[in-house]
């Protein structure tokens, strides 16, 4: 059954659990449902990632009191979460209600100033060196762009030693390679959940943590 303990303001389900929402629903059900039919307009104005109570539920407990997240867009997983409690910081290079975002555009409209979107959370413009200036803080990435290095450029700059990743895995839609070497190298999983998804959709939650050094 759907924890619903730390009940959030959550449009996003609120819209779409009435075909994901059973007597049986398990938070790994696929979302029975033509996924261009509603993905592309619930990604275009909430996120790519659905956030079932479950999740959001698994999320907040191993992000702990204080986050950051990086590539944050419209704000709205940091929006859930904020309403769990967390202290959570949100970054995008660039924020889809400051600067056109094309991955928060509809589908047929082109990128300008006219496609600003709004975001359901306080967005900071800033990339990953923001991540230098709040150590303390646990990394978040939601849905990293595929076959961009922004995943790894995380990384490379967060020093601390806990992070929550949603997305597919190694050779999926988010991230690239130099992100999962890296992660193979110097993170281990600790802890998985299966989040709601979208037909042909192959993402999950992990929580990593730093490999001790040797």
């Amino acid at each position: 059954m759907i924890k619903t303990e730390k009940a959030t303001a959550n449009p996003y389900w609120d819209e779409i659990k009435s075909f994901v929402c059973k007597s049986d629903y398990r938070s790994s059900q696929e979302v029975p449902y033509d996924q261009w039919e509603k993905r592309a307009p619930c990604y275009h104005k909430y996120a790519y990632a659905i956030p079932d109570p479950d999740s959001l539920a698994f999320v907040a407990e191993h992000l702990g009191p204080r986050a950051i997240e990086i590539g944050a867009g419209t704000g709205y997983w940091a929006w859930q979460l904020s309403q769990t409690g967390i202290d959570i910081l949100a970054y995008d290079i660039n924020p889809p209600d400051q600067i056109p975002n094309g991955y928060f555009v509809p589908r047929g409209e082109a990128s300008s100033p006219k496609t600003l979107t709004g975001t359901w959370y306080t967005v900071q413009q800033g990339d990953t060196l923001a991540l230098t200036e709040h150590p303390d803080r646990t990394l978040f990435l939601c849905w990293p762009p595929y076959g961009g290095s922004l995943a790894d450029e995380c990384l490379q700059c967060y020093h601390g030693s806990r992070f929550v990743f949603i997305g597919e895995g190694d050779g999926g839609c988010t991230g690239d390679d130099a992100f999962f070497e890296r992660l193979d190298k110097e993170w281990e999983d600790v802890a998985v959940h299966d989040i709601v998804q979208w037909s042909c959709i192959n993402d999950c939650i992990v929580v990593c943590e730093r490999k001790s050094s040797p």
